[in-house]
């Protein structure tokens, strides 16, 4: 570990911290804005865990059930979602209907199997 000093991103203010030796300017920087107090540093922290959570979420949520399409489309839309950039998703394939949507503070994920029957004649 190293003692250096970096910039938060947002409000540029300079901090003292602890890093790995491996750590370039850019991950010193990254650190310490992932830690300051200002406003705009905090709503990053609050996507980023978002975003994390949702992931994981995501990937457990699918795991065995042999969706893996769902699961790569949820996935790719999960940052633009977490950032409000998209508010919702639906799909469908085969029996099942899965949405996404963006709620205050987190990113709700739901699976519908639909068994529908039809008779024609």
């Amino acid at each position: 570990m190293k003692q250096v000093s970096g910039t938060c991103k947002f409000c540029k203010q300079v901090r003292v911290i602890q890093v790995p030796e491996s750590y370039n300017e850019k991950d010193i920087d990254d650190e310490v804005t992932k830690h300051c107090t200002c406003e705009s540093a905090m709503a990053e922290q609050t996507i980023q865990s978002i975003i994390a959570c949702t992931e994981s979420t995501i990937r457990q949520f699918f795991k065995d059930k042999g969706l893996e399409l769902f699961e790569k489309t949820l996935l790719s839309l999960v940052e633009p979602m977490a950032r409000r950039k998209v508010m919702k998703i639906s799909m469908n394939a085969q029996n099942f209907t899965v949405s996404m949507k963006r709620k205050t503070g987190t990113i709700e994920v739901s699976l519908r199997v639909v068994n529908e029957e039809k008779v024609e004649s």
